[in-house]
């Protein structure tokens, strides 16, 4: 199909800065993924239940809370951006508390909190945010539920439309009211444990399920508007073990990441992807066989080599095994699947997977307490993607020799070398946040290589041309 291309006219920097380091990203590729210790911060000992990561100060940094349901306590540690945390900022949330969950209860911005509590029915207390760590109680519900050893406080999302994230415990959902209670009657989503997710981009919660209730089948359920019914579509007659779901294709839309049973033999992650007709593409990647099972909700998703594209890392879950699998992810859903050698751990309550430096490369922090010392650790550890090795062969300046081109997807910088080495230029062009995947190439014919991204998310490839510096989008 012919491509049309339409001159965009707009306000767009382009700036050339002065030789430096070459960029730690070479097109988002890895041979290797090693973390090393990047932070160590002593901090008070404590009874560990559950790290917490969010953007607790609103600077779009990742921060961490240690959740101590023993003492009653909440400690957040706010991140400048760089791995290092703060002083601790101590939040008194009362003894009993269980599952702590992160979001914007108030429409105001700032990171809320909901907490479940078990006691003699099941206790949820809002707390409100005020950007700097700190949590002042909002009020509290009792719900009539009795919280028996299988009652699971899942999730937050909004599914009736209020713009207020409703609490997900088992299979229903409990609307949250606009003084910080919740309603005391649930509304049944399925018969099995959803999957949360918003399949349709409409704003408002759908939910995926896996079951063999009534015949094996995979289906998501599209919400009306309003959270009182739902529209199913059946993916497939076959039960998945369904992991999450997330944006994989970065086009706005939830998708539903799934393994195949362990009991099948056979090592597969499945992906549906939501497309714009309001159907789903399914695309599968064969994983590496290992001497132990793809045990179930051991996921980490991030982008571990920078490349602007969600990836999987899967931990090996046994203590003696260190063979890790990481899948890294392409623009339609597969993933091309790789093993590295390095003991990371696998437990889901004292290990916490995001950028925590600000480098485009998702790091992970431990929680660590030594044996003969009064204190514990904040350990944050850097993602040191190792390139492999592959550049992107080009000719940007039109000699016939080949150039080298470097794309760091952290802030858009292309480093561009020619062939005798000497650097030619830099350039901010493209944005990994939003998607963007370098594409360079001779778009005008001219024999110069063009530096230019695809940007997934509204299908536009944007274009600075090498003779003229315009910026074009072709569709």
């Amino acid at each position: 199909m012919t491509a049309r291309i339409i001159l965009l006219f707009c306000t767009f920097f382009v700036f050339l800065i002065a030789f430096g380091s070459a960029p730690p990203t070479v097109f988002g590729q890895c041979g290797s993924i090693a973390f090393d210790t990047l932070r160590r911060k002593a901090i008070a000992p404590f009874s560990l239940d559950r790290v917490i990561v969010a953007d607790f100060s609103g600077d779009n940094k990742p921060d961490v809370a240690i959740h101590d349901a023993d003492n009653g306590k909440l400690t957040t540690y706010l991140n400048n951006g760089t791995g290092n945390f703060g002083n601790p900022l101590i939040n008194e949330i009362g003894s009993q508390s269980s599952v702590v969950l992160p979001g914007d209860l108030n429409n105001d911005g700032k990171k809320d909190l909901v907490i479940s509590y078990h006691n003699n029915s099941l206790t949820v207390k809002t707390f409100l945010g005020d950007n700097t760590g700190n949590f002042a109680l909002w009020n509290q519900t009792n719900l009539p539920l009795h919280p028996g050893s299988a009652l699971r406080v899942r999730d937050i999302a909004n599914f009736n439309n209020d713009n207020r994230p409703d609490l997900v415990v088992d299979n229903m959902f409990f609307a949250l009211n606009s003084d910080g209670t919740y309603a005391t009657s649930g509304t049944q989503l399925t018969n099995s444990f959803p999957v949360i997710g918003d399949f349709n981009a409409d704003g408002k919660a759908d939910f995926a399920v896996s079951s063999t209730i009534t015949g094996a089948r995979t289906s998501i359920f599209i919400n009306n508007g309003t959270g009182s019914s739902f529209a199913e579509t059946t993916l497939e007659n076959q039960f998945y073990d369904l992991e999450l779901s997330a944006d994989i294709n970065n086009d706005g839309k939830s998708d539903l990441v799934a393994f195949l049973p362990t009991n099948t033999g056979v090592n597969k992650t499945i992906v549906f992807l939501s497309d714009s007709a309001g159907g789903f593409t399914r695309s599968e990647t064969t994983l590496p066989n290992r001497t132990e099972n793809y045990t179930h909700f051991t996921v980490r998703i991030g982008d571990y080599n920078g490349d602007g594209l969600k990836d999987l890392l899967i931990p090996s879950a046994s203590s003696t095994f260190s063979l890790n699998t990481i899948l890294l992810g392409n623009a339609n859903g597969a993933f091309t699947a790789f093993e590295f050698a390095k003991r990371l751990p696998n437990s889901l309550s004292s290990n916490v997977y995001a950028d925590f430096d600000g480098d485009g490369r998702t790091d992970y922090l431990s929680v660590a307490r030594g044996a003969f010392f009064p204190f514990a650790f904040l350990l944050v550890k850097k993602n040191n993607c190792a390139p492999a090795g592959q550049t992107k062969i080009v000719d940007f300046d039109g000699d016939s020799a080949t150039d080298v081109a470097l794309w760091r997807a952290s802030d858009g910088r292309w480093t561009i070398e020619n062939s005798n080495g000497a650097v030619v230029r830099r350039v901010f062009w493209g944005r990994g946040d939003l998607g963007d995947v370098p594409t360079p190439g001779d778009y005008d014919g001219d024999g110069r290589t063009d530096v230019a991204v695809y940007r997934a998310s509204n299908g536009v490839w944007c274009i600075l041309r090498a003779q003229l510096r315009q910026f074009d989008s072709v569709y």
